[in-house]
């Protein structure tokens, strides 16, 4: 889906009906698709020539207008979709479901932390400055605990996360925004 401002890159679907690549092959893929992005946005004509992806002077036009290419979110923990965020991310998003096992807030903030170390080694093990990645987290607001919500996006920006994705589950959709905004005015306070 085109955006004004982003792009949002759905899961392909299998070539042969029925068929899933495995999540590695599906790792795989998606790191030569940001090599095949890139080059679309970046180049007047692309060669590529990978496992699953080949451009021969492919053309792209018009180029995006944010420079050099619209940012890059990819969400993941695994060690090998956190090289391919160390090789193409402009910001990481730590999944809900990375933190789903951890009992409390200070065991979820280990988690986030332990995580962001390995992103950092597939950084340096790419030449990337891991500074220059944003790191971003889900916070699931609860409507009758918010003060704990706020305690736990305290602790995330603490811990390196910049990037707050604010959710107000099992609301409606103007209940959700309206208690949303109130809570992010509290946080930038």
């Amino acid at each position: 889906m085109l955006a004004l401002e982003r792009v949002e890159l759905p899961e392909p679907d299998p070539v042969l009906p029925g068929a899933r690549p495995a999540a590695g092959e599906r790792v795989q893929r998606l790191d030569e698709a940001c090599s095949v992005l890139e080059l679309l946005w970046t180049r007047p004509r692309a060669e590529f020539e990978g496992r699953y992806y080949r451009l021969q002077g492919a053309i792209a036009e018009p180029k995006p207008v944010q420079r050099p290419h619209p940012p890059v979110w990819i969400g993941g923990y695994r060690p090998q979709m956190l090289g391919v965020v160390a090789r193409h991310a402009n910001v990481w998003t730590l999944p809900a479901m990375a933190l789903a096992g951890a009992g409390d807030l200070g065991e979820s903030l280990e988690v986030a932390r332990q995580l962001s170390q390995l992103l950092e080694d597939r950084c340096s093990a790419n030449g990337r400055d891991p500074a220059t990645i944003r790191r971003a987290v889900h916070i699931d607001v609860d409507l009758t605990a918010v003060d704990d919500s706020i305690r736990a996006a305290d602790g995330f920006r603490a811990a390196g996360f910049d990037e707050l994705i604010v959710d107000v589950p099992g609301t409606d959709l103007a209940t959700g925004a309206a208690r949303a905004a109130e809570i992010v005015d509290r946080l930038r306070s």
